[in-house]
């Protein structure tokens, strides 16, 4: 319901601003454990941030969503969402 009321206005600085984000120097030190979800069906350039980002951070995983776009599977597949996130929990 959320992501209807967003106008086209914000939608356009939303996606602006995304494909100016660049990643801050010294992030490869972090040794955070960090779960990267990107959809197939993304947009090339979230595609290629998400590779950048995993290949950027030692303690990293990367998961290619089947059939999936940008947002896609917490919106929409919520109950999955969910569990994958409680089965990184419980590996802790």
């Amino acid at each position: 319901k959320d992501t209807c009321a967003i106008t086209k206005g914000d939608m356009i600085a939303f996606l602006q601003e995304n494909s100016l984000y660049s990643l801050k120097d010294g992030i490869e030190e972090s040794e955070a454990i960090v779960h990267i979800f990107v959809g197939e069906k993304e947009n090339h350039s979230m595609e290629k941030s998400a590779e950048l980002i995993h290949k950027k951070l030692q303690n990293s995983s990367i998961q290619v969503l089947p059939n999936m776009y940008h947002g896609e599977f917490s919106m929409n597949h919520a109950d999955d969402y969910v569990r994958r996130l409680l089965e990184i929990i419980e590996q802790r």
